[in-house]
């Protein structure tokens, strides 16, 4: 796959995750975590389709980026993809599907970034406003992870040093 197919991948799901919580935020302001949009107003499918979208695009071209970590960026793309699937987290049997995926997703998301000398100063950065927003700290460092997340692979396609 071309660099430019590979960036426009990436811009593509990045676009499509920055374009659904500006939406929630500024209709609702900030959620408890990046699931818990679910259960506003928006539209029920709006929350799983984003993250398919996101999910969908990222898959080929983090796969491809990712030597000798493959795996990772493989299972943290399926975990969004299951995540996805059970939005209703607090359904007993749903739950526990989203909660062992989203689990999944930051173990796997961190792996890959401690395995590829990815960014860390957002997710690092993102403890601030964890510790500051209590009842929030979720969604905060699901924030920094989806940056270091992106940036990173950006990083890779645009051979920036890390």
């Amino acid at each position: 796959m071309s660099l430019i197919s590979q960036l426009c991948m990436v811009g593509a799901s990045c676009m499509a995750l920055t374009i659904y919580l500006l939406i929630y935020l500024l209709k609702y302001g900030v959620p408890e975590s990046v699931s818990a949009t679910y259960y506003s107003e928006l539209p029920k499918w709006a929350f799983s389709t984003t993250l398919a979208v996101a999910g969908g695009f990222l898959l080929i071209p983090w796969i491809e980026i990712s030597e000798k970590t493959e795996f990772c960026a493989f299972i943290a793309t399926v975990s969004v993809f299951f995540v996805a699937s059970s939005p209703t987290f607090k359904e007993k049997f749903v739950g526990k599907v989203h909660y062992g995926s989203a689990i999944t997703l930051f173990i796997t998301s961190v792996v890959w970034l401690l395995a590829n000398d990815g960014f860390w100063a957002f997710l690092l950065a993102s403890l601030v406003p964890a510790i500051l927003y209590r009842t929030k700290w979720l969604f905060w460092v699901e924030i920094g992870l989806f940056i270091s997340i992106y940036s990173t692979l950006i990083a890779f396609l645009l051979a920036i040093p890390r």
